[in-house]
């Protein structure tokens, strides 16, 4: 297949390690599958020399600090995993305050000191 596609962004969820090697190889492009909220708002992501040689990786933190945390909002050491959490002001900042006021009723993301607590759970290497 000819393609002009140079570059793959996977960011709102899981890509799976062999949907990207099928990606890569249809299209002859860089596939990134990184971990954000949205596509537009990456939280990490591989370098683009990024060759999928890491199944299952996010890549590196790419702005807000992130830290992994147990159920009783502490730092868990690297290689334990834990639900991640995004420390970043901006991100608070979009949220109306009706908004604001559903997530902390869902209880998948619960405002935690200008931090969002995602409902994702992983380890940092």
């Amino acid at each position: 297949m000819n393609s002009e596609i140079r570059l793959v962004c996977n960011a709102a969820g899981s890509l799976l390690p062999t949907l990207a090697e099928r990606i890569k190889n249809t299209f002859h492009c860089t596939v990134l599958p990184s971990y954000g909220m949205t596509e537009c708002m990456p939280i990490s992501t591989p370098p683009l020399s990024y060759a999928l040689d890491r199944p299952g990786t996010s890549g590196i933190i790419t702005g807000p600090e992130l830290k992994i945390m147990d159920g009783n909002d502490k730092e868990v050491a690297n290689f334990v995993t834990g639900r991640i959490v995004s420390e970043s002001r901006s991100s608070s900042l979009l949220l109306s305050d009706r908004s604001k006021r559903l997530l902390s009723m869902s209880n998948t993301i619960l405002p935690l000191d200008g931090a969002f607590r995602c409902a994702n759970f992983r380890y940092l290497t």
